[in-house]
C-alpha cells in the first residue's frame, strides 16, 4: 500500500504528497542517508533510493535517543528551541519531500492541525486504492465468467488482457562452491606481467669513512640566482684512460662440457656377525688376586647410586634441559600476572567539553567523597611560560567542573574561580565544602549543594542517573562562586603546589605552632597544610573559616607560617610536593633535659611532615622545631640529594599498605624511600619517555602506576619484575597530567576506577582488570621482605663506604709516613723490601681470612 502510494500520481517528478511552499504549519527535515535503515524507511535494505512515502514515530522513543546521543541524532536539530519537547502529540510523522519544495529530503508537521489533516489525507489515498484494486479485480472475474458462459474467445481473450503481479517466492538458498569462467584467462594473464629473475640479487653497501662523519660543510651560493642553469662537464677520470681500453677480438667459442676421468677407493665396511671368549686373567696377569677384594665395594657403589642415576635420567627424558629457566616466570596467578605485552584494562569514560576543555590542561582532579559516579576538576591554560608571563596580572577566570557518570559531553556544575586552581580538596568532615589552591598563593572556599554535586536524591532510576541529572538535563549547568577568599597579603607569594588534611585529633597553637592530642579522633578536621614555590608552609583553620562564612569582616589567614630554608646558603627553599608524618619518634630529635617532660616529645613527632624542592630533592621537617638563644629553629631535619634532578618531584605518595614506604616521582626515574633510612631503597632504571605522574595501586603491595608524556601509563609490579615495567597501556596521545583513584567505601561496588587527566583537556576513567586489584597470594610478605633485604644492602653499603673510607685515609697516612722516612742511604733499600713484603704478608693474610668467611656462609666449609 505504501508503494502504491509513492507512485500515486505517476510521475517521479509529480509523485508523492501535494506539497506546497505557502503551506503552514510545515518544516523541512534533514535525515542522514545512512540512517534510512535504521528507522526502516527503505522498502529493500540495499537500495537507498527505495525509499517509503512517510513514517509515523513514536516520540518517546525519539526524545530518549537525543538526550543519549545529543547532536549526533538527526532529530536534535529540530528540537533546538524545544519544539519536540513541546509536541502535544504521542506520534509525529515525516513525509517524503522528493521535490525538495522546503529545502530538505522530508517534511515535518510541525503543528496539531496539519498532522491530523496529513493523516486523513494518507488514509483518504489509501481507501481510494484499495477501491481501484477490488473493482479491477471484481471486473476481471466477470470477464472470466462471461467467456465460460459461451462468448468463448472473448472470454479468454480478457483473462489473457488481464495482468498478473510478480509472485515472489521467499526459498531457501542451496550454498555451492563459486566458479568462474575466467579464473583460468585471468590467472594467465597475471602471470604474463611477472618479472622472474635470472640471477641473484646483488646487494651494495654505501658508507662513508669515519673520519669524514660530522666534518663540518659550507655552502655557497649558485652563481646567476635561483632561475640559473648549471653546466656540468665532462671531466677525465684516470682510472679509466684510453690506454686502459680493451681491443675487439674475433672469437669463435664452443660451449662444451670437460671430460674428466677419476679414480677414487672407500673403505667398505661389511656388518659380520663375531664372538669371542677370553677370561679374566688374560687382561690382569699381574695382580689379579688383589682386585677381586674391591668387587664387593663396586657393588655396593653401583648400589647406592642406581636410584640417583635412574632419576636423573627420568628427568632428562621429561624435562627439556636446553629450555631457559625464566622463559615462563611470572605467568601464574600465585607469582603476579606475568610480563605480557597486553592488558585487560577498560576506558569507561572520556570526559570533555568543547566550552571549558578544549585547549586546557587538567591539572588536578579528585572523586567527590561516598560517591562513584561523580568527580571534579581543574583546568588551567595550556600556555608556555613565556606566554603565562605575558599574561601575568591580567584578570580571568578558571573553573573547576564536576561530571556525572551519567553525562560526559558537559559538566553538571561549574565552580568560578577569579585565578587558576592548581590544587584542591574536599573537606573530609563534610563533602559539600571544597577547598583550592589558587595560582596567586591564594586559598578559597567554595559551598556546594547537594543539587549541585548531582545527589539530591538517593534513589536511582533504572537507568544509574539521580533526579537531579534527569531535571538537568536539557537546562543551564549551575555556576558556583567561592564564599570566602584568604587575604592576599597572608598567602603565598607563588602558585599552591600541594594540600595535605591533618588528623582530627591534633590541636595546633597559634603561637610556634605546637602540636597536641586534644581533640577526639572522630571530630571534624580543622587543620590544612598548604605549600607553594616560595618555600612556606602554611596551616589553616579551616574548620573556623566555615563557621565564619557569613561573617564578612573575618578575614581568612593562616594560622601558622614556616619558612623553609637551606642550612648552607639560607636561600628559600621551594617545595612542590607535602606528606604528614604523623609517627617516627626516633627521627625527631631528642630533648636536651633528661628530665623533659614526655608531652614535648610527642609535639614534635606529630609535627614532622616529608616535602619534595623545585629541584628533586626530598626533606624531612619539623614545623614546630625549637630554636637555641643565638640560632634559628631547624625546621629540615634531613635531606636527600639522591633524586635531585634540578626539575620538581613530580608526585610524593606514601604507600596505602606499608606506611613507612615512600613513592617519589622525578623526570627520569622513580624513587622508593622507608622512613628512618637515610638512602633510597630502589631506583628505577631510566624511562624511554618522561615520567609526569604516579601513584600506589589502593590494594595491591606491590604495584605502582605512572603516567607519562607520550600519553602512556606504565604499569610496575615488583612480584613479577624490578628491572623494568611489566607492560604499558596507551591511554591517549598528549601527555598525562594526574592519576586518582577511587577509595572503596563501599562494598557493594567491586571496580577500581582510575581517572587521569591529559595535556589536551579530556578526562579519561578507566577501570583495571582483576589481576590488577586482587592480591596475589602472599603478595604483602614478599614484598615487606624485599624492602627488608633492600634496607640491609643500603646499610651494608654504608658500611662498606665507611670502612673504604677509613683505609684509604690509613694509606695515606703511611704513604705520607713513607715519604716522610725516606732512607738517605742505598743500605736502607733493604729494609724497604723487608717493608713491601711484611704489607704484602699482611694483605694475604686479610685476603685468606677473607675467603674462610666466604665459605663459612655459602656452607663450603669441611666438617
Amino acid at each position: 500500500m505504501e508503494r502504491l502510494l509513492s507512485n500515486i500520481q505517476g510521475d517521479r517528478k509529480k509523485r508523492g504528497f501535494p506539497l506546497d511552499k505557502d503551506m503552514e504549519g510545515m518544516r523541512g527535515f534533514e535525515m542522514n542517508s545512512v540512517n534510512f535503515k535504521k528507522y526502516n524507511l527503505l522498502f529493500t535494505e540495499d537500495n537507498e533510493k527505495d525509499t517509503k512515502p512517510y513514517m509515523v514515530f513514536d516520540k518517546e522513543p525519539i526524545m530518549k535517543e537525543v538526550k543519549e546521543m545529543g547532536f549526533n541524532c538527526d532529530f536534535y536539530f529540530i528540537n533546538q528551541k524545544k519544539e519536540l519537547e513541546k509536541w502535544p502529540l504521542p506520534k509525529l510523522i515525516l513525509l517524503r519531500d522528493w521535490d525538495r519544495v522546503y529545502g530538505n529530503n522530508y517534511v515535518w508537521p510541525c503543528t496539531k492541525d496539519r498532522h491530523n489533516y496529513w493523516l486523513n489525507w494518507i488514509e483518504e489515498k489509501k481507501e481510494e486504492i484499495t477501491d481501484e484494486w477490488e473493482a479491477s479485480i471484481q471486473q476481471a472475474e466477470e470477464a472470466a465468467e462471461g467467456g465460460e458462459g459461451g462468448e468463448g474467445e472473448e472470454g479468454a481473450v480478457a483473462m489473457d488482457n488481464l495482468e498478473v503481479g510478480p509472485v515472489v517466492q521467499d526459498l531457501p538458498r542451496t550454498p555451492r562452491e563459486y566458479v568462474s569462467e575466467t579464473a583460468e584467462d585471468s590467472a594467465a594473464a597475471v602471470d604474463r606481467f611477472k618479472v622472474e629473475n635470472s640471477r641473484s640479487l646483488v646487494a651494495i653497501q654505501v658508507s662513508r669513512a669515519r673520519r669524514h662523519f660530522g666534518a663540518p660543510v659550507k655552502f655557497t651560493d649558485a652563481p646567476g640566482g635561483q632561475d640559473a642553469t648549471l653546466t656540468v662537464r665532462p671531466q677525465k677520470d684516470p682510472n679509466f684512460s684510453q690506454t686502459q681500453e680493451r681491443m675487439e677480438l674475433d672469437r669463435g667459442i664452443q660451449a662444451v662440457h670437460k671430460v674428466v676421468t677419476s679414480a677414487t677407493q672407500t673403505t667398505w665396511w661389511r656388518p659380520v656377525n663375531a664372538a669371542i671368549q677370553y677370561r679374566p686373567e688374560d687382561f690382569c696377569h699381574t695382580e689379579v688376586q688383589g682386585r677381586y677384594e674391591e668387587v664387593d665395594g663396586l657393588a655396593e657403589f653401583l648400589t647406592g647410586v642406581s636410584t640417583a642415576v635412574e632419576e636423573a635420567l627420568q628427568q632428562n627424558e621429561t624435562v627439556d634441559i636446553f629450555k631457559p629457566e625464566f622463559a615462563n616466570l611470572g605467568d601464574e596467578d600465585a607469582t603476579g600476572f606475568g610480563s605480557k605485552n597486553h592488558s585487560n584494562i577498560k576506558e569507561v569514560r572520556n570526559f570533555h567539553d568543547v566550552a571549558y576543555t578544549k585547549g586546557k590542561r587538567v591539572e588536578a582532579v579528585q572523586w567527590i567523597p561516598q560517591e562513584h559516579n561523580y568527580l571534579a576538576c581543574s583546568t588551567v591554560d595550556n600556555i608556555s611560560f613565556y606566554d603565562r608571563v605575558e599574561h601575568m596580572g591580567k584578570a580571568t577566570i578558571s573553573h573547576v567542573l564536576l561530571w556525572s557518570w551519567n553525562e560526559s559531553l558537559a559538566p553538571h556544575a561549574i565552580l568560578l574561580s577569579p585565578w587558576e586552581v592548581t590544587a584542591f580538596k574536599f573537606w573530609p568532615w563534610d563533602r559539600h565544602f571544597l577547598i583550592g589552591g589558587l595560582s596567586s598563593g591564594q586559598l578559597a572556599i567554595w559551598k556546594l549543594s547537594d543539587y549541585e554535586l548531582g545527589v539530591s536524591v538517593g534513589q536511582k532510576n533504572a537507568r544509574g542517573a539521580t533526579q537531579a541529572d534527569d531535571d538537568r538535563k536539557g537546562h543551564h549547568q549551575p555556576e558556583i562562586r567561592e564564599r570566602m577568599l584568604s587575604t592576599i597579603d597572608d598567602s603565598h607569594k607563588r602558585p599552591v603546589m600541594a594540600l595535605e588534611w591533618l588528623p582530627a585529633k591534633l590541636e595546633i597553637a597559634q603561637r610556634k605552632g605546637r602540636t597536641t592530642e586534644a581533640n577526639p579522633e572522630d571530630g571534624p578536621v580543622k587543620f590544612l597544610v598548604s605549600t607553594a614555590g616560595d618555600g612556606q608552609m602554611l596551616i589553616w583553620d579551616v574548620k573556623s573559616a566555615i563557621d565564619n562564612l557569613t561573617e564578612s569582616d573575618v578575614p581568612f589567614k593562616p594560622l601558622h607560617k614556616v619558612q623553609l630554608q637551606r642550612q648552607d646558603s639560607g636561600t628559600e627553599m621551594g617545595c612542590c610536593q607535602l606528606l604528614y608524618a604523623p609517627a617516627a619518634p626516633e627521627q625527631a630529635e631528642k630533648p636536651k633535659e633528661e628530665g623533659a617532660k614526655k608531652q614535648k616529645k610527642e609535639e614534635r613527632v606529630h609535627s614532622c611532615f616529608w616535602a619534595s624542592t623545585e629541584e628533586g630533592e626530598l626533606i624531612f621537617g619539623d614545623w614546630a622545631a625549637k630554636g637555641e638563644e643565638d640560632r634559628k629553629p631547624e625546621v629540615i631535619k634531613r635531606m636527600s640529594t639522591v633524586s635531585k634532578t634540578f626539575r620538581p618531584m613530580l608526585s610524593l605518595e606514601k604507600s596505602p599498605i606499608f606506611g613507612d614506604i615512600l613513592l617519589g616521582v622525578t623526570d627520569w626515574s622513580f624513587f622508593l624511600w622507608r622512613e628512618g633510612v637515610e638512602q633510597h631503597l630502589f631506583q628505577s632504571c631510566y624511562a624511554s619517555a618522561y615520567f609526569t605522574c604516579g601513584c600506589w595501586s589502593p590494594t595491591r603491595p606491590g604495584v605502582i602506576f605512572l603516567g607519562r608524556l607520550d600519553g602512556q601509563l606504565e604499569v610496575w609490579d615488583f612480584l613479577d619484575q624490578s628491572h623494568k615495567p611489566s607492560f604499558s597501556h596507551q591511554v591517549a596521545s598528549g601527555a598525562l597530567t594526574c592519576l586518582q583513584f577511587l577509595k572503596q567505601e563501599k562494598r557493594g561496588h567491586s571496580e577500581q576506577r582510575l581517572a587521569i587527566g591529559d595535556e589536551q583537556g579530556h578526562l579519561h576513567v578507566l577501570v583495571m582488570p582483576a589481576n590488577l586489584v586482587k592480591e596475589q597470594g602472599k603478595e604483602k610478605p614478599y614484598m615487606l621482605d624485599f624492602f627488608d633485604r633492600e634496607e640491609r644492602r643500603v646499610a651494608y653499603f654504608a658500611e662498606r663506604r665507611t670502612r673504604l673510607e677509613g683505609l684509604r685515609e690509613e694509606i695515606e697516612k703511611h704513604a705520607q709516613e713513607a715519604d716522610a722516612a725516606a732512607p738517605a742511604e742505598e743500605g736502607d733499600d733493604a729494609a724497604l723490601a723487608d717493608m713491601e713484603s711484611q704489607a704484602m704478608k699482611a694483605a694475604e693474610e686479610a685476603y685468606q681470612k677473607l675467603e674462610r668467611q666466604f665459605r663459612e656462609e655459602l656452607g663450603l666449609t669441611d666438617n
